[in-house]
């Protein structure tokens, strides 16, 4: 017949299966402090770059806007002028101007036209 086992040999104390435990949770939770911190950073670098490519992308689309409220603009509105001019002296080509007065620029903020309402 086997003796039963005491119950001090048969297992260990709980205490250090608790300790134990402890120790692998305080790993774990380490490793994840870790990792969340090279997110962070990670994801900090991302945005930084994002932030850098946006505000190159605003300069670039500010000259661009420059050029053409300095150039452009004021060529599309002697164009329009000197078709108006040319829709006084000329009768037949007033219903074309007309037909398109709705796109002539009006001065302002420039840019496309508002759709009309409803």
């Amino acid at each position: 017949m086997n003796p039963d086992p005491s119950p001090s040999s048969a297992a260990k104390p709980p205490s250090a299966d608790l300790a134990g435990a402890v120790a692998t949770l305080r790993a774990s939770f380490h490793v994840v402090l870790v990792v969340l911190t090279l997110l962070a950073c990670a994801l900090s670098i991302f945005l930084f770059r994002q932030v850098a490519m946006a505000r190159r992308q605003v300069a670039e689309a500010s000259e661009y806007v420059l050029n053409y409220q300095k150039n452009t603009e004021p060529a599309i509105a002697r164009f329009v002028a000197q078709l108006q001019s040319y829709a006084r002296t000329n009768a037949e080509f007033a219903p074309v101007l007309s037909k398109y007065a709705t796109l002539t620029p009006q001065g302002g903020a420039g840019g496309l036209p508002l759709p009309p309402k409803e």
